[in-house]
């Protein structure tokens, strides 16, 4: 069964934005190829943005997100390419969706495309009913990056 999955990532800002464009581009490779043979839904290139804390010195990040649909055995794969890619300052991975839930159907399909995170998953069962009709209340992978979930089971 394949679940959906946003991968967060915060590039070094040594990176020249044309650096930062490749590698987007090979991490998009990396997980659509290879041993993941992931769906790719989209990548999000945020671009380059002011941390909220220094890491490993630096201020700045190049931010990208992965949305992808895999197994979940492939998931320590992605994580252990990322892990060793001096360019990455931190990581999360997050498991978003079911490959059965509606969202997952509605998403464009189209070609537009150094931490121990661990992967977490989003407890909805305890998030509370009033958000229920509310499109801003949905946690994503940036909200538990950022910590502003407040309902997540790290596993």
């Amino acid at each position: 069964m394949k679940y959906m999955y946003e991968t967060i990532i915060i590039f070094t800002d040594t990176l020249s934005e044309k650096q930062y464009d490749r590698v987007v581009h090979e991490y998009k490779g990396k997980i659509l190829k290879g041993e993941i043979k992931a769906e790719t839904i989209s990548v999000d290139k945020l671009g380059k943005k002011k941390l909220a804390y220094e890491i490993k010195g630096s201020k700045e990040g190049w931010y990208a997100i992965f949305k992808y649909a895999t197994e979940p055995d492939k998931i320590p794969t992605v994580e252990r390419f990322i892990r060793t890619d001096v360019n990455v300052l931190k990581f999360i991975t997050v498991k978003t969706s079911d490959e059965d839930d509606e969202e997952y159907k509605e998403v464009d399909t189209g070609e537009e495309l150094y931490s121990d995170s661990p992967t977490v998953e989003v407890d909805k069962s305890e998030q509370d009913d009033s958000d229920a009709g509310n499109p801003n209340s949905k946690i994503d992978a940036m909200d538990v990056m950022l910590g502003f979930a407040d309902y997540v089971k790290v596993s």
